[in-house]
């Protein structure tokens, strides 16, 4: 298993951002014959990569200080003009899901086939706000926009674009050994009343076991029985 140590990440520049914040870093790159863009990457606090408006990775997996973690990803490319964006999510303390630590935020992306550019530069999202999670299960922040947020700034367009800030990171990077998470659009699954009805649906069912006197509530569940419709 890899491990790293002393990386260059990047960061918004500036002492005065401070999370939260909603930043994304982009890439333009030109290839003349068909290629794989290979890179690592990691992240503090989340991140999600695009390449040409497409999303490509979302991670990295969650680690502790002592053991942060980095993704690998392989794409394929066509001759032509590219462009790399990674979205970085930095909610803080109070937003953020229970299940993520943060060390300092920023982003790190190596690239491993010799394609990306040298220059890498950064937004900072304006014409949005966060607000808690209303969840139960600890999730990220809201994100809630005005009519100022720039919608196509994930396809690197749109917005001031800066230089960002490098740091010499000293928390010890480490490959995932988890396989690259699939994102994939459903689309065979039906509405019934109040019901979305998948007909290949996999999850998981909780066992509850009451005795004594008393009340419980359940404020979230999956259908507690096989047949929800008629």
């Amino acid at each position: 298993m890899k491990k790293l140590k002393s990386q260059i990440w990047m960061r918004p520049y500036g002492w005065g951002v401070e999370p939260p914040y909603f930043a994304v870093f982009r890439n333009i790159f030109e290839v003349a014959e068909p290629v794989v863009l290979r890179f690592s990457y990691s992240a503090d606090e989340r991140s999600t990569l695009f390449c040409d408006g497409e999303a490509i990775a979302d991670g990295p997996p969650r680690g502790t200080p002592e053991r942060w973690f980095t993704a690998t990803v392989e794409l394929p490319l066509a001759p032509g003009k590219h462009v790399l964006t990674a979205r970085l999510f930095a909610f803080g303390y109070a937003l953020t899901a229970y299940g993520q630590m943060s060390v300092n935020p920023g982003l790190f992306v190596q690239d491993e086939s010799g394609v990306l550019s040298h220059d890498w530069e950064y937004q900072l999202c304006m014409g949005c706000s966060f607000a808690n999670s209303k969840t139960d299960w600890g999730s990220y922040a809201h994100i809630l926009t005005d009519e100022a947020f720039n919608w196509k700034a994930v396809e690197g367009e749109g917005g001031e674009w800066q230089k960002p800030e490098y740091v010499n990171d000293q928390r010890p990077l480490e490959s995932t050994p988890l396989p690259p998470m699939r994102c994939e659009e459903i689309h065979n699954y039906r509405q019934c009343g109040p019901f979305f009805c998948f007909d290949d649906y996999v999850c998981v069912y909780g066992d509850y076991i009451f005795s004594g006197t008393g009340e419980v509530r359940l404020r979230w569940a999956e259908p507690g029985y096989d047949a929800p419709t008629p």
